[in-house]
């Protein structure tokens, strides 16, 4: 008899692959964690506080039950289930529950057929770093997450992260123009 597929929200994809690629990254040595301290992020708070992870590329094995919801739905795997995050760091973006909305990964490795920043698949959502943001007075905006880490390590919470040059979204504006924010 054929099993019958098991559907889930795209919060429940998300959490489900966030949370492997976190565990992945928290044990043992890989180039994730190495990548991590090479840009000087490898801070084991900021990683749980943030749930940074890696992609083995085991995803595809681990996920097989799902892993056609989270092609079509997520963009975690391309054709023939090839993981378009392998060998790349995640960082998730999380609401205020922190639970993961979107996606962004970082290769450590240099493929000249794939570019190295990717997200997954469908519009941008949510606010990188909304806890500390959502209510300051001035938010530092940089371009890119791996910066908006850097300058939060460096002690300043009150940062967030556009999704790439022209990665302004309404969820930015919403928070920009909510009356808190004074100075950007």
């Amino acid at each position: 008899p054929d099993m019958e597929q098991k559907w889930l929200s795209r919060g429940e994809l998300l959490s489900m692959i966030t949370e492997h690629y976190h565990n992945n990254l928290m044990t043992g040595e890989n180039k994730g964690k190495a990548y991590l301290e090479k840009r000087g992020l490898w801070d084991e708070e900021l990683v749980k506080v943030f749930k940074l992870g890696y992609s083995t590329n085991d995803a595809n094995e681990v996920f097989m039950d799902y892993r056609l919801q989270m092609k079509d739905e997520l963009g975690i795997f391309k054709v023939n289930y090839w993981e378009t995050f392998a060998n790349s760091v995640i960082f998730p973006v999380l609401d205020q529950e922190g639970n993961p909305t979107d996606l962004y990964a970082r290769r450590t490795m240099n493929y000249t057929d794939r570019a190295n920043h990717c997200y997954n698949k469908g519009r941008h959502e949510g606010v990188f770093n909304i806890s500390n943001v959502r209510d300051a007075e001035s938010i530092i905006l940089t371009e890119g997450i791996i910066d908006a880490l850097s300058i939060y390590k460096a002690g300043f919470k009150n940062v967030t992260a556009l999704y790439g040059v022209n990665g302004l979204t309404e969820a930015h504006e919403n928070i920009f123009k909510n009356g808190i924010v004074k100075k950007l």
